[in-house]
């Protein structure tokens, strides 16, 4: 498959942006999940589905950290015009066509390390993991501040992660999900209960100050890790907090986590207080 036709077969334009490929796929991952729950309704070609979202992704990073500079049809046209001329000038051409790349790539770049270096640093980073969808986590980030007004800037995000593998779509989502938990890093994570228990034996979550949170122990969700038999809390649940109603198949259970060697593991910890006054 090639790009043109991943664009094709997960229906959106060349120039979407990132944001409105991320909501099509979710699109799609929505119509498959409901065709499961219909055998009657046209299958969805998710093994298709996949794969286009994959090649999308690969070039968006290609482009964006200039590890590949992918051809446009006004270069293949170029490419195919210069082949019938005299060598020097293909050389020229080319010589011209590569500056002009990297002088783009370069200038990009650098636009936007000055762009994210001008924003203040993020106060805290976090993640929601699970089998539930979050369209724009701008509102979570929006809430947040609100409810700590001292904050400048916070960051959240979600990876989508199936709570059942009923086909080969699921295995491949909780796969790629554990790649982007381990290589997307953040503060607090917010998992569903079937991603807390897969996640929490790996002994990645720092156990909680328990007397940080007197008078919620109701909240607390103890459990084993593969090196520690001891049951400690290594999170709150916090699934009845209004600032929730934002997600969309919202678990029964949404458990608030920090993550072990935090940076931000302060402010983390004063989140998941703020989580739990909100609510007592």
């Amino acid at each position: 498959m090639d790009l043109k036709k991943a664009y094709h077969v997960l229906d959106i334009p060349e120039n979407a942006t990132e944001e409105e490929i991320e909501q099509q796929y979710m699109v799609w991952i929505r119509q498959h999940k409901a065709q499961l729950n219909n055998p009657n309704q046209t299958p969805i070609p998710m093994d298709d589905i996949n794969e286009a979202y994959r090649l999308i992704k690969e070039d968006l990073l290609d482009k964006k950290y200039g590890t590949k500079t992918p051809k446009s049809p006004f270069r293949e046209k170029l490419d195919h015009f210069f082949h019938y001329y005299k060598f020097h000038v293909v050389i020229s051409v080319v010589c011209i066509v590569i500056v002009y790349s990297l002088a783009s790539t370069f200038i990009s770049a650098q636009q936007e390390k000055a762009y994210l270096e001008s924003l203040p640093p993020a106060e805290v980073d976090i993640l929601f993991v699970g089998d539930y969808m979050l369209e724009d986590p701008s509102l979570i980030e929006g809430d947040i501040l609100d409810m700590i007004p001292e904050w400048e800037r916070v960051t959240a995000d979600i990876i989508y992660t199936p709570s059942q593998t009923s086909d080969s779509f699921d295995i491949a989502q909780q796969q790629k999900s554990m790649v982007l938990i381990a290589t997307q890093k953040a503060d607090v994570y917010l998992f569903d209960e079937e991603s807390f228990v897969r996640f929490s034996r790996s002994g990645s979550l720092l156990p909680l100050p328990e007397e940080k949170f007197e008078g919620v122990e109701e909240r607390f969700i103890k459990t084993e890790t593969e090196e520690n038999p001891t049951e400690l809390t290594y999170g709150l649940d916090v699934s009845d907090h209004p600032m929730f109603s934002h997600l969309e198949r919202k678990p029964n259970q949404l458990i608030a986590t920090v993550i072990m060697d935090s940076p931000n593991e302060e402010n983390a910890l004063l989140l998941l207080q703020q989580f739990v006054d909100t609510v007592k």
